[in-house]
């Protein structure tokens, strides 16, 4: 149902979430033209369900209650529950090496932290940033920033790479093997110290950012 106003409650169909009765959530709606973030409660109320809007995401009251009062969302709007993902290498209480770790949000579950990949020494993410400076952005990625403080413009990151440094559990590189200087996504690697002879190979991939390039 469209709004009638900036400070109207959102109208869904249907709750298949199970949002209703079970606390505040944050939300993103988007028409595709606009988008809003925001955190709300589901009420149903003689079969209609009912999304209010208080405050901005996380609740930290600092956003208006009502949208701009240009975007006004109508029936083809789509509601979603904000969700995340969080990577980070850590090492476990007893473990010998780090491990990737993944914490997790739906929106309104506290995030909670997972151990899915053992044996990850460290963890490195580029940013590809279109920076042409033609009229029309080309949207390839013409530099690749190597620290998130580097981007000059996010709305230009287009892709992103991702690196992992393996290493063995044990001390297992022998005699035989010879000892070179491990680099990850190009760069220069510095090994931790207390680490002993292990062995140490990378992962990487790029990943293309949906909506941020050109078609071809």
């Amino acid at each position: 149902v469209a709004m009638g106003s900036p400070g109207a409650a959102l109208t869904i169909a249907a709750d298949p979430y199970k949002w209703s009765g079970n606390g505040v959530f944050d939300f993103i709606i988007s028409d595709c033209v606009s988008s809003s973030i925001f955190r709300g409660t589901v009420t149903l109320a003689s079969g209609v369900y009912s999304v209010s809007h208080s405050t901005g995401a996380g609740g930290d009251g600092n956003a208006t209650a009502n949208f701009p009062s240009s975007v006004l969302y109508d029936s083809k709007a789509m509601l979603m529950p904000l969700e995340w993902k969080y990577f980070y290498v850590a090492t476990r209480t007893g473990a010998k090496t780090p491990s990737l770790y993944m914490d997790s949000y739906n929106g309104n579950t506290p995030p909670s932290s997972q151990e899915i990949v053992s044996n990850v020494e460290n963890m490195l993410v580029h940013y590809g940033e279109d920076t042409s400076t033609s009229t029309a952005p080309t949207m390839q990625a013409d530099t690749w920033r190597t620290t998130a403080g580097a981007v000059a413009d996010w709305s230009r990151v287009v892709a992103v790479r991702v690196g992992l440094m393996m290493v063995t559990s044990d001390a297992t590189a022998g005699i035989e093997v010879t000892q070179t200087t491990p680099t990850l996504l190009g760069q220069s690697y510095t090994v931790p110290t207390g680490t002993g002879n292990v062995i140490r190979k990378e992962f990487s991939t790029t990943i293309v950012l949906r909506n941020r390039v050109l078609p071809r």
